[in-house]
């Protein structure tokens, strides 16, 4: 291992990429090796780029939502859709 690095190093970058990929708490606790649900946090804080998709997909969804109830309006309270 080159210098200055630690295992610990190796063990955070490869938690790190698992949560990059999408796994959920529990699955990096387990292949961490952690009980404690506070310290697997911290690689949840990688997933900025998962954070804005999902923040994406959820505007979408209630722009649809809006657009639905508008035309649920209009139509004098039908359901339409």
């Amino acid at each position: 291992m080159p210098d200055g690095y630690r295992f610990h190093d190796l063990r955070h970058t490869g938690l790190t990429r698992i949560a990059q990929e999408g796994a959920t708490l529990a699955e990096l606790m387990r292949l961490g090796g952690h009980s404690d649900v506070t310290v697997v946090l911290r690689y949840q804080k990688a997933t900025m780029a998962r954070d804005i998709e999902l923040a994406a997909r959820m505007s979408v969804t209630a722009g649809e939502e809006i657009r639905l109830e508008e035309a649920r309006i209009k139509s004098g309270g039908h359901d339409v859709g």
